[in-house]
């Protein structure tokens, strides 16, 4: 059976998109656990008490994996565009 429903969201405004760092405690787990070098990226919530806070999600670090640089870079450019706080009263 496919799960056609949305499980939830995840509010991504003015969110951080970094490349994750070998050394980060969740990439050294995933690779140990998959024995894999997948290339791994994180979106960063803003920091407590900013005036950009979350609405619709709990302030953590989200995680992901994919298989090739290229496939990372263009996941992290989609990410940024979508991160960037856009006024939509100026036409």
């Amino acid at each position: 059976m496919k799960d056609t429903r949305e499980k939830g969201l995840i509010d991504i405004t003015a969110h951080k998109v970094l490349p994750a760092r070998d050394d980060d405690k969740f990439v050294a787990l995933y690779a140990a656990t998959t024995r894999q070098g997948r290339y791994c990226f994180k979106l960063v919530p803003p920091a407590p008490g900013s005036r950009k806070g979350l609405t619709f999600t709990q302030p953590k670090v989200h995680y992901f994996a994919v298989d090739t640089k290229e496939e990372m870079r263009g996941w992290m450019a989609a990410l940024m565009k979508a991160t960037i706080d856009l006024d939509e009263s100026i036409p």
